[in-house]
This record gives structure tokens, C-alpha cells and sequence, in this order.
């Protein structure tokens, strides 16, 4: 990262600041790609609500899930270790061993630990 301009200093080599011409060209090409991540970020939106109207998506659980597949495979296990320890932590059981339960029961526990 290039030092910052100090009040007194005036724009020099010294202070590695980017060019006109090249800021210029960024800020162009930065506000085309704007256009596509808008009309994306709105298919997305749409296919999101879609999946929640329609098949009782969780966007929350969408969102942890899609955070967990960015991550190396060891920052994905680390992740896991802490939540499992978590949920013990908070008395919501092994989530491996919890598989058999319905939502419900699963509800019920999160409830009486939120109450507390």
C-alpha cells in the first residue's frame, strides 16, 4: 500500500500515488463492472426468495453454508470443531448425534437455551 499524502506534502513521486490517466481508466472500468454485479446480485436475490417461498429455504443456513464453502479444507474443519464446541457449550448436543431429531425438538432445545 502506497503511504499516505500528508496535508503539507504535495502530490511528488515520493508519495507513489496512481496517475490521472490510470485512476481514471479504474474508476471506468469499476462502474462498467458495476452494471453486471447489480444484475447478478438481482438474479441471486430472485433464485433466494424463490427457494424461500417455495421450498422453505433457511437464508441464514444458506448463508453459513455458503461462507463454509469458501473456506481450505482446514479452515473448513477448524470451523466445525468451534461450532460443534459451541453448540455443546450451549447445551444444543453434538450436532452429528442431533441428526435424528426433527426440527422441532431441535427448536425446543435452542428456545430453552435462549431463555435462559
Amino acid at each position: 500500500m502506497a503511504p499516505r499524502v500528508k496535508a503539507e506534502q504535495t502530490p511528488t513521486e515520493e508519495a507513489k500515488i496512481i496517475g490521472e490517466a490510470e485512476f481514471k481508466r479504474l474508476v471506468k472500468k469499476l462502474k462498467a463492472e458495476e452494471s453486471g454485479i447489480s444484475e447478478s446480485k438481482g438474479r441471486m436475490g430472485s433464485a433466494v426468495e424463490n427457494a424461500v417461498a417455495k421450498h422453505n429455504l433457511h437464508t441464514d443456513a444458506l448463508r453459513l453454508t455458503r461462507k463454509y464453502m469458501k473456506k481450505s479444507p482446514a479452515a473448513a474443519a477448524e470451523f466445525v470443531l468451534h461450532l460443534q464446541t459451541y453448540f455443546g457449550y450451549l447445551g444444543l448436543g453434538d450436532p452429528d448425534e442431533d441428526l435424528v431429531e426433527t426440527p422441532e425438538e431441535r427448536r425446543g432445545k435452542i428456545a430453552a437455551v435462549a431463555a435462559e
